[in-house]
């Protein structure tokens, strides 16, 4: 944990996913959110929830994250909107 009470997993991915699409100019409505998230399986991954300015970046969104990540694993959400 964080000093804040927070998980470092989850405070790393939220600014790895902020730095990418500032890099790429696209504006972000509200503050990238990520957590924890279990499949039927009982296996763990993050899902993250993006509110874009522009929601006509959508695909370029999902497309900066895939690329810096390495693509999802079947566990992993992201909800761009």
């Amino acid at each position: 944990m964080t000093p804040q009470g927070r998980n470092a997993i989850l405070d790393s991915a939220e600014a790895i996913t902020s730095e990418e699409l500032a890099q790429r100019r696209i504006a972000v409505a509200e503050p990238v959110s990520a957590r924890f998230q279990t499949d039927e399986a009982g296996t763990t991954g993050i899902a993250l929830t993006i509110k874009l300015k522009d929601p006509s970046r959508i695909a370029a969104a999902r497309a900066a994250i895939a690329e810096r990540f390495g693509g999802l694993a079947r566990c992993d959400a992201v909800v761009v909107s």
